[in-house]
């Protein structure tokens, strides 16, 4: 082939050469320009032409659209390379052209498909489609094998143990006490307490004709710094005495918590929690003035409910109290309780507080103070009767129950205690009743009544084996002069069982059960020495049960000798009396009859009694 020279090759003299597609159009213009820098060295006669230029070209995309192509196309320049910069500058452009693209043809037939190329990577996940709706529900599986309880699980695990020690397991060990917290701010200043005023005058001739003081206790309701008569509470004179020989006055002691050892005659004191002044006279102290400064605190009531009922039959503390009106206050109650015995030792329990009682007045519970009788100023009282079997059977013990009863009231002599002593002789009925007398020497009336005691005392000597034991009791209860605040011991001797209703005789209306319920439940205290093994018939009682079912105790009137004699200062009897208790309350009533509980706790050991009382 020869050189072309740099103008565009024209297929068939046409102006412009239409090419299908533009990759086409990239193609002629590669060929063209391959024309124009071929050379052919070969012969053909063609004239050679030597030149120091290269030629060059460049083509550009004309966008569809364009004027001179609408439907796109390529701009192809060529000129000569005229600085060697191998580029076709613009005043280099010798020649230019343009192919437009012609229209789409036709869509030809697809052609075969070729073979499936490889799978590609996998593309992202697409977003979640909608739930579909609910399968229906499948067939239910087997029961499977129960598993362990917790319980269980504990001893698989090695433990041994009930189901609450399992529980008991569970709990940790209490944490560390948490650090106090810190004070809270004081309390504003409460009003100003009424003030309690004493005020002393010269006695009026009238009343000490030797002279003496008289003295008024009252609270100053007006603030006026003396008392009227509306404020007037109590009026005490203390009178002198006429003048004798060697007289003594006053010896103030000043306030004690309680009463000095070893007082000589006209020693005086102020008891601040019993808010009186005591004077002692030479045999006890009396009171000598007894102030009044509102309600103390502890006798506010607190604010719990009434303790439920414990049953008869569950009661394993049983005792005895009497209940009256204090000398000095009305509006103060006392009651006066028999010592506990501890049914395991059959000795009285010792210090009690509080905190082992529960008062209850008219269903209201009580605030209360309570004192051991024995540590106190008030001097132990009991009202003791004894109750003596003297019909023929009691031939061989009648001396040794007298003297049981003449040795005892020889102890009591050497007793701190404020005593009066009676007594009722019996046999199928009452033969003989004394009333209590306070004189227990030997040479007092009640000895001389035990004294004259006998078998078939009277001409009663019984006959049918038991005795009646019972109304004895009774009629001391409803016919005796029972002192106020005393407790009322009874000391039953016998050497047979007693006879009660039911028993086939027609001798007693009462039973055992009838008779501690209605006379002496909660009231009296019964000691008794009978037989460890009485003669029985059917329906008889057996004297045991007595002291049983109130609280006392039992000593077999054989003992060691057989001979009847007891000696009765080893029953609990005097030790009770010094160990009973005194529970002071404010009632909240006014006079009339009153219903009073009082409950009580020892050693987990409980049990109640119930006193109705008019004061």
């Amino acid at each position: 082939m020869s050189c072309i020279q740099p103008s565009l090759y024209r297929e068939g003299g046409s102006q412009m050469v239409k090419v299908r597609k533009l990759w086409g159009l990239a193609l002629v213009a590669t060929v063209y320009m391959f024309i124009l820098v071929g050379c052919d060295s070969g012969g053909g006669g063609s004239e050679s032409i030597v030149s120091n230029y290269s030629s060059a070209a460049k083509a550009s995309i004309i966008p569809v659209g364009d004027a001179r192509c609408s439907n796109g196309g390529i701009l192809v320049e060529t000129g000569v390379d005229e600085d060697g910069s191998g580029l076709l500058d613009v005043s280099e452009i010798d020649n230019a052209e343009v192919v437009c693209n012609g229209t789409d043809g036709l869509v030809g037939t697809d052609g075969l498909n070729g073979a499936d190329g490889a799978d590609g990577l996998n593309g992202a996940d697409g977003a979640d489609g909608a739930d579909g709706a609910d399968g229906l529900n499948g067939t239910d599986g087997l029961n499977g094998t129960d598993g362990f309880s917790a319980y269980e699980i504990w001893l698989n695990a090695g433990n041994v143990g009930s189901e609450s020690d399992f529980l008991a397991s569970l709990r940790g060990a209490d944490g560390a006490d948490g650090t106090d917290g810190a004070d809270g701010a004081d309390g504003a200043d409460g009003a100003d307490g009424i003030t309690s005023l004493i005020e002393l005058y010269d006695a009026p001739v009238s009343f000490c004709p030797y002279g003496g003081v008289e003295i008024n206790v009252g609270l100053d309701f007006d603030r006026d710094l003396s008392l009227s008569e509306v404020e007037l509470n109590q009026e005490k004179y203390v009178c002198n005495g006429h003048d004798g020989v060697d007289g003594k006055s006053i010896t103030w002691l000043g306030e004690l918590p309680e009463s000095p050892g070893a007082p000589v005659i006209n020693d005086a004191y102020y008891n601040k929690l019993l808010n009186k002044s005591f004077i002692w006279n030479g045999l006890s102290w009396d009171v000598l003035v007894a102030g009044f400064t509102g309600m103390d605190p502890e006798f506010e009531d607190p604010l719990e409910e009434e303790p439920a009922l414990i049953p008869v039959e569950n009661r394993e503390l049983i005792t005895s109290g009497s209940v009256a009106r204090d000398a000095d206050d009305p509006s103060l109650i006392n009651i006066n309780i028999s010592g506990f015995i501890d049914p395991d030792t059959g000795l009285p329990y010792e210090d009690l507080t509080k905190s082992n009682f529960v008062v209850v007045e008219d269903g209201i519970v009580q605030g209360f103070v309570v004192e051991k009788i024995s540590e106190s100023i008030v001097t132990s009282r009991a009202d003791i009767t004894f109750i003596v079997d003297t019909t023929g059977s009691m031939g061989g013990t009648i001396d040794g129950v007298k003297d049981s009863i003449v040795n005892f009231l020889a102890y009591l002599e050497t007793q701190s205690l404020d005593v009066q002593v009676g007594g009722v002789a019996y046999a199928d009925a009452v033969v003989e009743g004394v009333d209590f007398s306070a004189d227990t020497s030997a040479t007092g009336s009640f000895n001389a009544w035990v004294d004259g005691l006998s078998s078939s005392y009277m001409g009663y000597s019984g006959g049918d084996g038991p005795e009646n034991g019972l109304d004895p009791i009774a009629y001391a209860m409803d016919n005796f002069t029972y002192r106020a605040g005393a407790q009322k011991l009874f000391v039953l001797l016998t050497d047979i069982s007693l006879h009660q209703t039911g028993d086939g005789t027609s001798y007693t209306t009462w039973t055992v059960d009838s008779l501690v319920s209605d006379k002496l439940a909660g009231v009296a205290t019964v000691h008794v020495v009978s037989p460890d093994s009485p003669y029985m018939s059917t329906g008889t009682a057996d004297a045991k049960d007595l002291a049983t079912k109130t609280g006392g105790s039992w000593v077999d009137i054989y003992g060691t000798s057989g001979s009847g004699y007891v000696d009765l200062s080893t029953l609990p009897i005097a030790t009770t009396i010094a160990a009973g208790y005194r529970i002071t309350f404010m009632t909240d009533y006014t006079e009339g009859d009153h219903t009073v509980r009082v409950v009580y706790t020892v050693d987990v050991k409980d049990g109640e009694f119930t006193l109705s009382t008019t004061y």
